[in-house]
């Protein structure tokens, strides 16, 4: 399955929205969304440093970064087409070939010489001066400019130029006209191992007796750079015809560009078509893993429209270099990056507790509010992180990107580090130290009770403790209840030994005195 830049995310979001970006005070200065806005702009077919900065700048008066990666993801093949290198075929209706349509049906001509004609089609005013010869004769003939336009219409060369212009997204260059043009049957060959046409007796003379249109039309399908542009297109979502656009239901122009294709077609030649597989694959692999880092609503808060899906793309330069044969290479720590490597990662660090960064790429156009986070690492969880390590586990790692990497040992006393002799990834070793304690220690008052009463209840207790109290109730068990008779004096008397036993209900002053010395015994 190839790699395709999410611009239904991209256009669908809310430019004016309160959103998960950073200000646009902050990203206009931020590298890191200018490359952003280049990989944007490499995707419409633009390489050239100039132009990539002019339609930069243009982007950036938007008033959030939302809106300028719209301002360069709406613009059109027909407004980018000079640029490009599509003037012919791609431009609007002020030049290339919907001009020279529009003056040929009848369109205002009024100012419109011959000169302007030929640059309709495509010809820089050098290559209009060196044609003396057919600008003499169009010049000399009675023709309006509307007839003549129609000639143009019908001429070889217009044919050649929409063909290249349809199928490639370019205009052919003189050379390659002047290749087609010259050839004078349709007996011409195709070489399949070199994939260039053969013409057999090319006459600049007897050219225009045949149109070699129909021979490049046939001759299109197996060409390289055909084959190229398909790859790119079907692998990378780089589209270089209206047809591939169509079939992938783009809302976004893209297009492959020139320089690039040319480079993979001498990539084929010199190092073979597998070459040419193994840079479209990379390049895949790179952005595919970059479109983790986006705004999927996963980090610590969504503002305004929330979660808009709009994720990263990576320029050229990020992805390629050459070496010193001039070879295109792939940038091997960028494709050693996983997906999770895009990912912000939270991380424990030695001054504060939580450290954020952002992956791959530390200046982004996120705001802190949207990082997608894989597994996150707080004070709060960390043991219970350690402590899901099974017992057969001897060594645990975790990679995160710009933090110390620890690595946690058991105690099995092996070779490994176990014991308790753990150690960072720069050979710090860590030491464990345990102390007992007791959670459970036998506890007593440290305050003691210096208040008359208690002097009182001392005095008590020490005097008690020489009263036989099982004489003494003896002696109230064998007392002559009848010699009191039911006279109130013995009813007073009964009442009386039971308060002096301690029988009687409870008086405010007894309740008092129990519940000062509860108090004490706790």
């Amino acid at each position: 399955m190839g790699y395709t830049y999410d611009y239904d995310a991209l256009l669908d979001a809310d430019k004016d929205a309160a959103s998960n970006f950073k200000d646009m005070s902050v990203l206009k200065d931020s590298a890191g969304f200018d490359n952003v806005l280049t990989g944007l702009v490499e995707n419409l077919g633009i390489t050239d440093a100039n132009d990539q900065t002019a339609l930069i700048n243009a982007a950036k008066t938007a008033n959030t970064g939302i809106g300028a990666m719209q301002n360069i993801a709406n613009l059109t093949g027909e407004e980018t087409a000079e640029m490009r290198n599509d003037v012919f075929g791609g431009s609007d209706a002020t030049q290339g070939k919907s001009w020279l349509d529009s003056i040929a049906a009848g369109g205002d001509a009024t100012g419109v010489t011959i000169e302007d004609l030929y640059r309709g089609m495509g010809r820089t005013d050098a290559e209009i001066a060196e044609d003396t010869a057919g600008l003499g004769y169009w010049k000399s003939s009675d023709l309006s400019i509307q007839d003549i336009a129609k000639s143009f219409q019908a001429s070889e060369e217009y044919g050649l130029k929409e063909l290249y212009s349809d199928h490639f997204n370019r205009d052919a260059s003189m050379d390659e006209l002047k290749y087609w043009m010259e050839h004078t049957g349709p007996d011409t060959g195709y070489d399949h191992e070199t994939h260039q046409s053969v013409a057999t007796g090319t006459s600049a003379d007897t050219h225009k007796a045949y149109d070699a249109t129909e021979l490049l039309k046939s001759s299109l399908a197996e060409q390289q750079e055909t084959d190229i542009r398909s790859k790119l297109s079907a692998e990378l979502g780089i589209h270089s015809t209206d047809t591939q656009r169509t079939e992938a239901g783009a809302r976004a122009f893209t297009d492959a560009a020139e320089s690039e294709v040319n480079m993979l077609i001498d990539k084929w030649n010199n190092e073979g078509k597998a070459a040419v597989e193994t840079y479209i694959n990379n390049k895949k692999a790179m952005q595919t893993a970059a479109q983790a880092q986006g705004d999927y609503g996963q980090g610590t808060a969504n503002e305004g429209q929330g979660a808009t899906g709009i994720h990263r793309i990576l320029r050229q330069s990020e992805m390629f270099g050459e070496n010193d044969a001039g070879k295109t290479l792939a940038n091997d720590a960028r494709l050693a990056l996983t997906a999770d490597d895009y990912k912000p990662q939270q991380t424990i660090g030695s001054e504060q507790l939580i450290s954020t960064t952002t992956g791959a790429d530390t200046d982004t156009h996120y705001g802190d509010t949207t990082k997608t986070y894989g597994t996150t690492t707080s004070w709060d969880n960390v043991w219970e992180l350690l402590n899901k390590l099974p017992d057969t586990t001897t060594t645990r790692t975790e990679t995160i990107p710009g933090a110390k990497k620890i690595i946690i040992d058991d105690d099995d006393g092996g070779t490994d580090g176990g014991g308790g002799d753990n150690t960072t990834d720069d050979g710090t070793t860590i030491t464990a130290n345990t102390t007992d304690v007791d959670y459970d220690p036998a506890l007593s008052s440290d305050v003691q009770d210096q208040s008359d009463y208690g002097k009182a209840k001392d005095k008590f207790d020490d005097t008690a403790e020489g009263i036989d109290t099982t004489a003494r109730a003896d002696q109230l068990l064998s007392a002559d209840y009848s010699k009191a008779g039911r006279s109130a004096k013995g009813v007073r008397l009964k009442r009386s030994k039971k308060f002096k036993s301690g029988e009687s209900a409870l008086g405010t002053k007894q309740l008092s005195r129990q519940l000062q010395i509860k108090s004490l015994n706790i």
